[in-house]
């Protein structure tokens, strides 16, 4: 006891720490002798612990999505005013999402070193940095360090789910989670009618400065959110280790589900070392595959559409709108199954279904509304999934390495959507049919990443985080 009296660590530290969400905080008391009043107060707090985060995090994604849309939906524009050829524009998107993927590796380590909070708030000012500075670039150079800053604010949803996984009791780990997921479309919806309606009033340049705007607000909001208490125990180990008592802070860390030996180790050696590394292989060869799909059958919807299917171009528009209904329906559904059915099997499933549906899409719809009815199916089962995926990745990894590991199978996917279009034109240029290049390019690749997450760990849902791995 002297010695941990002498480092500053009580034997009331070195208790496990209850869970925000349990009743009580850590009282000694039983549920039976607690007042009505107590409980309901209890589960209050309980509630409000999680609201105010979940609702930031659901704008911030939704800005982020924004901001991260943009560009693409105005490069022509951005192409004509510089006097760019069509190659010189893809050279530069292609650049673009070179430096994108590259600043979105930095946000995973900054999680778990410096904490959720801190990567939070970083993504949210990526975002609006990206936008605000896009609005001066003078040339592409400038334009790509600009829009380079985006990849931040897309790795909101990874940090997001790492950071509401760890706020929330087991038993309602990622069941609202699609709420916050759906600001994809929401935030896709408002980057078109930003391009469409802001465009000819304010110029691109003050499309992106608008843009920035309510990027800043959340910002200042997320000053406001307390740090994730896993990752204060897993920073409370480490000031343990610097004071070099060795002795209390490997106790601290048995006690509170912390592996004291390989949180020594570097990151990339922890997600390759035997215990993760299959899981981490299969898990990121999944999602790489799966953008495959997202980038054929949703950012090359309206070519796939008119060409493969011989749709014109406002019904092909009208598909994508419904596609995109669907998929919001799809993110609260499947987020709801996972945390009930589990969430590896869900996504697994429902990956597996939509690639049947891109195929009868493909092979056997013949129409506008079969066309529709098949095309909105896919995007339920394959978009609509990640509401279970996101948190199926941040609760399948230790607190250790969560942040890393989800930031970075998160960064992984857009490599996905950069392969497929280079496969995409190079197989449509040697003379392949839309159908077949979109069944190859897209339909099978998301069979193939349904049927590698049963590579995965299994993950029952009702087990809170220190149950699962340490």
């Amino acid at each position: 006891m002297a010695m941990e009296e002498q480092s500053g660590v009580t034997e009331f530290d070195l208790r496990p720490s209850p869970h925000p969400g349990d009743a009580g905080h850590g009282r000694s008391e039983e549920p039976g002798k607690r007042s009505q009043g107590t409980l309901l107060t209890a589960e209050v707090r309980r509630e409000s612990h999680v609201l105010y985060p979940s609702v930031v995090a659901f704008f911030a994604w939704t800005f982020a999505v924004y901001d991260f849309l943009l560009f693409g939906l105005l490069l022509p524009v951005l192409a004509k005013e510089f006097g760019w050829t069509p190659a010189q524009s893809v050279s530069i998107a292609f650049w673009v999402a070179v430096g994108s993927f590259l600043s979105s590796l930095v946000v995973g380590p900054i999680a778990d070193a410096f904490g959720r909070r801190n990567a939070l708030v970083i993504t949210v000012a990526g975002a609006a940095l990206s936008s605000a500075l896009t609005a001066f670039a003078i040339g592409p150079l400038s334009l790509i360090l600009a829009r380079s800053l985006s990849g931040l604010g897309y790795s909101e949803q990874a940090i997001n789910t790492v950071y509401l996984s760890e706020l929330e009791r087991a038993q309602r780990r990622g069941r609202f989670y699609g709420f916050v997921q759906g600001g994809w479309p929401i935030g896709q919806l408002l980057a078109t009618s930003a391009a469409g309606l802001l465009l000819p009033v304010v110029g691109w340049r003050g499309v992106f400065l608008i843009a920035s705007l309510p990027a800043v607000a959340i910002f200042l909001a997320r000053f406001g959110l307390p740090e994730s208490p896993r990752f204060r125990k897993l920073q409370r180990f480490r000031q343990l280790q610097r004071r070099r008592t060795s002795e209390v802070a490997i106790r601290y860390a048995r006690r509170n589900g912390i592996d004291a030996e390989r949180s020594r180790q570097l990151f990339l050696v922890q997600i390759l070392g035997p215990d993760l590394r299959r899981h981490f292989l299969f898990l990121a060869a999944a999602f790489f595959l799966n953008w495959f799909a997202g980038q054929i059958f949703t950012v090359l919807a309206t070519t796939v559409l008119t060409q493969a299917k011989g749709l014109t171009f406002p019904e092909a528009l009208r598909v994508f709108g419904v596609g995109g209904a669907a998929a919001y329906i799809g993110y609260l559904v499947h987020g709801f199954l996972g945390s009930l059915l589990g969430r590896r099997g869900t996504v697994a499933a429902a990956w597996t279904a939509s690639a049947f549906a891109y195929a009868s899409l493909l092979f056997l719809a013949r129409g506008f509304w079969p066309v529709a009815i098949l095309y909105a199916l896919a995007e339920f089962w394959r978009a609509g999934a990640y509401s279970a995926l996101f948190p199926y990745i941040a609760e399948s990894f230790p607190t250790r390495v969560r942040g890393s590991a989800s930031a970075l199978i998160n960064a992984i996917g857009p490599l996905g959507a950069i392969v497929s279009s280079s496969l995409f034109s190079s197989v449509l240029g040697c003379g392949m049919s839309g159908v077949w290049a979109s069944f190859w390019i897209g339909t099978l690749p998301t069979l193939l990443s349904g049927l590698l997450l049963f590579g995965c760990r299994r993950i029952s849902p009702s087990l809170a985080l220190e149950e699962i791995s340490r």
